[in-house]
Order: structure tokens, then sequence, then C-alpha cells
């Protein structure tokens, strides 16, 4: 894990697919940058030490500047950008006016130009690359018989196509530009659209994984954002193309750890007569991870004293960091785990602590977005009087790998 924290900025952050991608990356230990017109009447958030809040139209290049602004100068960094501001609506084709055209257009298109030029000169000053992942239409694809949304379509499909020459354009400065097209997702958007609308969209064969969708799963039911069925947990949505400098591939671990902005640091060193890896046939067993980075500990103390559930999550994160950066040294490649098998995590807690399992829930989190839902564990979550050195969390893993 990289010692400074990541930046991201969201915009259409105050509800929706927005507000939960933004939740996600906080959850995560991510700083953030939320932007949307008027996020701080949505109440949707409340700044902090990792979050600033931007209101204003991203659709005006002096918003834009702003939201880029704050991010440099409170955070330092701009290392990913999800634009996610758009609006919707639909009419008869001969309906549309020039003015919803314009509407269309300043949201959707100019609200991504000018936050993207910020973003990216940035990301060239830093010389370290970064992502950029813009949120389109499984529409420009699947357009589904009753929903008359022709022109919103030429915005989303302008969006595909320039994801698609930015990727090749900056693919040796090593940023990415991913474009994300959501399926049938239960949002403030479709506030005004009957449930039973949304389920027969479904039923009618609306095609949730898009044209050219490799290895990732797509959304399964007409969720919420926040839930496993919506974009906001880890990139898990329904892909319309994932590219980048070198064409749609296949996710891996590796390349997820990428898209994902995870830089793994060496593995901590043994705090004992023990080594942190042992293969035995196809099998690597992980010795117990604490939240340590290189010999250092990063949390001290107990669950519901002196510790509360975020400081566990993001204690579990570290260790389960650790548990990837060891057992890529000891594989070379975290492409070569086919599964994870088990996992147990223990935690050291006080009185009447009883959420043990969102604090385990982070380590599970992760290794479900580095290898994939499919190779999700089995766990064991324990509650224990005391752990190393004072330590909250200690993470061990069981890895199916490679023979």
């Amino acid at each position: 894990m990289a010692s400074k924290q990541k930046t991201v900025i969201v915009t259409g952050a105050s509800q929706g697919i927005g507000a939960g991608v933004a939740q996600s990356f906080l959850d995560r230990g991510y700083n953030v940058v939320a932007n949307s017109r008027n996020i701080r009447k949505s109440n949707t958030f409340v700044e902090s030490h990792r979050l600033a809040i931007v209101d204003g139209s991203i659709g005006e290049m002096a918003v834009a500047s702003k939201v880029v602004e704050t991010a440099v100068q409170k955070f330092g960094s701009i290392d990913a950008l999800v634009n996610n501001a758009g609006i919707f609506f639909t009419k008869a084709f001969t309906d549309y006016r020039s003015e919803d055209f314009k509407a269309l257009s300043s949201t959707n298109l100019e609200g991504f130009l000018y936050i993207t030029q910020g973003a990216v000169k940035q990301m060239l000053a830093q010389k370290s690359g970064g992502s950029v992942v813009t949120i389109t239409a499984s529409l420009l694809s699947n357009p589904i018989v009753g929903i008359t949304a022709s022109v919103p379509m030429i915005t989303k499909g302008g969006l595909e196509s320039v994801t698609l020459s930015l990727a090749t354009e900056y693919a040796k400065e090593k940023i990415r530009f991913n474009a994300v097209a959501p399926g049938v997702v239960d949002t403030p958007l479709h506030k005004n659209n009957p449930k039973d609308f949304l389920k027969t969209a479904l039923a009618d064969g609306y095609n949730l994984r898009g044209e050219g969708h490799r290895g990732s799963r797509g959304l399964s039911h007409r969720g919420p954002s926040g839930d496993g069925g919506g974009a906001a947990r880890g990139w898990r949505c329904a892909l319309g193309k994932m590219v980048n400098g070198q064409g749609s591939q296949p996710a891996n671990a590796e390349r997820r750890l990428r898209d994902l902005g995870i830089e793994l640091a060496p593995p901590p060193t043994p705090l004992g007569a023990y080594v942190e890896a042992v293969q035995t046939g196809n099998l690597l067993f992980l010795s117990g991870m604490l939240p340590v980075v290189g010999h250092e500990p990063k949390f001290i103390g107990r669950l519901g004293k002196e510790l509360d559930v975020n400081a566990g999550r993001e204690a579990v994160r570290i260790a389960a960091l650790n548990v990837l950066s060891a057992a890529r040294q000891k594989l070379g490649s975290l492409d070569k785990v086919t599964r994870v098998v088990r996992l147990c995590v223990y935690l050291a807690t006080h009185g009447d602590f009883f959420d043990q399992p969102k604090v385990a829930d982070a380590a599970s989190e992760l290794f479900r977005d580095v290898f994939g839902e499919d190779k999700t564990s089995v766990r064991m979550v324990l509650g224990v009087a005391s752990l190393p050195l004072g330590m909250p969390v200690a993470v061990e893993v069981i890895l199916e790998v490679e023979a």
C-alpha cells in the first residue's frame, strides 16, 4: 500500500450512482472531491479531512476548474476521475427542441470535457499515471422499444468514442480511460418511472452486459446504486467497453489492482521466527497479517474502546493489502491465484462490540474486487482479547494457486 492516499474526483455525486461511488471510495480510504449542482443542500455528505465538496454545474468551465483546484490544494494530487454527472430524459425524436440538445450537451459533453482536461493536465504533471472512468449507457448498443432516448444517446455515444480515442492518446503516460455502461439501476433518475416498467425493461431482453463486454459481472437485478448490483461496489457494473491503450482485455487480478489505483508496498518483515508464506501443492498459506507498513503498526487499540468501526475497517484493509503483497512476492504475480479458499479475521475487541462482520467485510470486499466475486472464500471472524503489539486486527488467508 502506498503511504500517500490517492485522490478521486466524482461528479454528479449528490445521489444515485455518483453518491454510491463516492462513498465506496471513502470506505476504501481514498480522498474524495465530490461535485454536483447543489451537493451541499442535498446533505448527502459532510466535508471531512478526506472529503471536499464543490457545488456547481460541471458543464461550466469555472466550476470544473474549481473542482480541480480544490483537489490539488487540499489533497495534493488527482489520481482518478469518475465522470458520473449527466442528465437523461425521453421524448419522441421529432419533439426534441434546440434547448433540450443544449442542456444535454452542456452537462453530458461539456461536463466531461472541462473536468477531464483539468484532471489529465494534473496527472501529466504528476507523471504517475491515473484513471478516468466515464458513465455512459447500455441503451447505446441495446435500445429498448418504448424508451425514446435517441438524442440523449448522441451525447452518450460521443463519450464512448472519446474514451476510445483518449485511451490511445495517453496510453504511454499510463493514464487509463474506461467507459462504464450500467444497466437498470434504481436511482433517483428513475423516480418518476413505474417500478413495473423497470422490471419490464429487464424482461423485454435488455442486454445488461453490453456489446463487447468481457470477464466482469453484469448487473443482476434492478437494484439500488449502493447494493451488490449497482455501480458503486468496486466497479462491478455492466461494462459496455473497458478499454486501455492495448484495446479490450479480460480483467485479471493484476489489472484490477491497477484499475483500483492500488500500489502494493513490499510485504512486511516477520515479527518473529516464521515466514510470511508457504506453498504446498496448489495451496498457499499466508501467515496472520497485521496492519503494519514496513515494520510500523498503523493502528493500536481495541475495537469498541480506542477504535471505532471505520478505523477497524481501515486496519483490516491494510492487513489484507499485506496479504496480497506477500502472495505476490511468493508467486511472482497475483494472476496465479485461482481462488481465495479461506479467510480468517481476528479482531481485538472490548465490551459490547458486535460489528465484527462489518469490520471483516473490508478484507472480503478487497479480495472480491481484486480476484472477482466467483473466487469469494469461506470466512471465520473471531473476537479476541488482544493481538500482537496491541494491534486491533490480524488477517489469515489460504489461497488456491496454479500448481
